[in-house]
């Protein structure tokens, strides 16, 4: 049984050991995946006790919760053009020092709409860091040569489950929400500032260059061989090895004409009862 093994390289990237900067690049993209899992999820935990004290409805506290997706899908349009104008790293980074920021609006929200407003600016915030570090993580892959965009999705994860499980502990110990969500804001953002330092410098197609060039400089023949036309179904062409009826034929010049001569493949005959085939010689 023949097998077959996916490849993860990336096409007109040669595989190779990355460089310094690629690797601390990676490693400062993961912490932006990291910091963006946790810093909505630190807040989760602590919807209940919002809901007391606001004194929501179960129909108040759903429909103030939508904020946050609403946010996301209106930012996410303009997200594209926000990125091309400031570059991916800067979106990136700063953008999760406001998403940090922005959850405090939460601790002082006086009814369900101002919740509900805070929740959208979160997730309009949260819409275009997602594709910014996206973005950059592609950047960063294409200095690696192979796929590495599924590790930052695994590194987000992780960080969902470590911004939940702070903030149940700040639940369960009573920590005050607005002093809880600073401190998560000191922390995660603290973090995303060291990273800005180590991500990839310049505008977001860099790498593209390096890889078209490298594409561009493979010879498509060995030095020193002729290019073979390309024939339709892969149709080997006439020589002297062909069989005799399907040998060149040349045209006669008409007299007075220069001389000149056409090469042309005539088809081999078909034997009785054999199957057609969609490549004969011509």
């Amino acid at each position: 049984m023949i097998g077959c093994r996916l490849s993860t390289t990336v096409p007109g990237v040669v595989p190779g050991a990355p460089t310094r900067q690629a690797r601390l690049a990676r490693a400062a993209v993961a912490a932006l995946f990291l910091t963006n899992g946790a810093v909505f999820f630190n807040v989760v935990p602590r919807f209940p006790e919002i809901k007391d004290d606001l004194d929501l409805s179960n129909t108040a506290l759903g429909t103030a919760l939508t904020g946050q997706p609403i946010g996301a899908v209106l930012a996410g349009l303009f997200a594209g053009a926000v990125i091309r104008r400031f570059r991916s790293a800067p979106v990136g980074a700063f953008g999760i020092v406001a998403t940090t920021v922005a959850p405090l609006a939460v601790a002082f929200a006086p009814n369900w709409i101002a919740f509900a407003g805070a929740l959208f600016v979160v997730g309009a915030l949260d819409s275009a860091v997602d594709v910014a570090q996206n973005a950059h993580g592609l950047r960063v892959q294409r200095l690696y040569g192979r796929s590495i965009v599924n590790s930052l999705h695994g590194v987000w994860s992780v960080g969902a489950v470590l911004g939940g499980l702070m903030g149940s502990a700040a639940a369960g110990l009573r920590i005050p929400l607005a002093i809880h969500l600073t401190i998560s804001a000191v922390l995660f953002g603290t973090i995303a500032l060291v990273a800005h330092r180590f991500l990839l410098p310049g505008p977001d197609d860099a790498e593209r260059a390096p890889a078209a060039a490298h594409a561009d400089a493979r010879p498509d023949v060995p030095s020193g061989r002729a290019r073979t036309p390309a024939r339709p179904c892969g149709c080997s062409p006439c020589s002297a090895s062909s069989p005799p009826a399907a040998r060149s034929s040349r045209t006669r010049a008409r007299p007075g004409a220069p001389s000149t001569s056409a090469t042309t493949c005539t088809p081999a005959p078909r034997p009785p009862d054999s199957p057609s085939s969609p490549c004969r010689p011509r």
